[in-house]
């Protein structure tokens, strides 16, 4: 996976512009966060772009891809390590994977947490708890530190809270 840079909020816009020009074998994307969130006092599940700025693309040849890329409108660039054009480390690849799966949507997961320890007991965090940095149980996200391109990113992801009594229901 390669990362493409464009201007924040405008992320979606571009993938749907960047579709127009990839090949068969590409496939260009954002990765989004579902979670709930509240409208006109009511709880609703909403998606939003979990890296602000950074949309991906799968492609082989990454510099033809590039040549393509300048044909859309507007601040997009194949992000570089000097003159070359490098794809996100493997180790990045595989947990983003893990996290948004095939459609790149990263679901909720059922959280618990008692005293300091933060246990996930269901969604795509299960077994990622020691990258959970910050949780807001009234919003019902957590924030996790990513690395991505080298630097760590905290990114917010849907999450609902359990009580203990309710622990003990979800429990195999």
């Amino acid at each position: 996976w390669y990362v493409v840079q464009g201007q924040a909020c405008h992320e979606q816009e571009i993938v749907k512009k960047c579709q127009r020009i990839v090949k068969d074998d590409e496939e260009v994307f954002t990765m989004l966060a579902e979670r709930m969130a509240r409208k006109d006092g009511e709880w609703e599940k909403v998606r939003s772009v979990t890296f602000q700025k950074y949309i991906f693309v799968e492609t082989a040849e990454p510099e033809d891809f590039r040549n393509r890329l300048r044909k859309i409108p507007g601040m997009t660039k194949l992000l570089k390590v000097g003159d070359d054009i490098v794809p996100i480390y493997p180790e990045e690849e595989k947990l983003l994977r893990l996290l948004g799966g095939d459609d790149h949507v990263i679901g909720s997961s059922v959280v618990y947490k008692e005293g300091d320890r933060v246990t996930v007991m269901n969604g795509p965090l299960v077994g990622l708890e020691g990258l959970v940095r910050w949780m807001d149980r009234r919003q019902r996200w957590v924030r996790i530190a990513v690395r991505l391109a080298d630097r760590e990113t905290l990114i917010k992801l849907g999450a609902e809270f359990v009580r203990p009594s309710e622990k003990k229901l979800l429990s195999p």
